[in-house]
């Protein structure tokens, strides 16, 4: 799993939240300078760009699923019940950003 994540020094494809990404950007500016942050700015908008184009109510992608399905059965979705699908997905993205910052926290303070 190289590509982006090996610009991040991330190469062992684990997932990590805010926390474990500022850390990581932080060690590659340490040892990359002006280039190593640069390397460190472009994977992050990549990778955001990539995760909100997933096929999730609460993401851009969401939207796009929502648009083919309304196309797909020859009317609308109903737009009270698509708020409620984005809600919970909304209350699961933010539930997993909270679980991986915990995770990052953890190993931080872990011997």
């Amino acid at each position: 799993m190289k590509g982006l994540l090996s610009f991040s020094g991330n190469t062992t494809g684990e997932i990590i939240g805010p926390v474990g990404i500022l850390r990581q950007g932080t060690e590659l500016t340490e040892a990359e300078g002006l280039i190593g942050l640069a390397m460190f700015f472009v994977s992050v908008n990549l990778n955001l760009a990539l995760l909100n184009a997933l096929p999730v109510p609460a993401l851009d992608g969401g939207k796009i699923v929502f648009t083919l399905a309304g196309k797909v059965l020859g009317k609308p979705i109903d737009e009270n019940q698509q708020k409620d699908v984005e809600s919970f997905f909304i209350i699961l993205v933010f539930l997993g950003v909270a679980g991986l910052t915990l995770k990052d926290f953890a190993r931080m303070f872990s011997p």
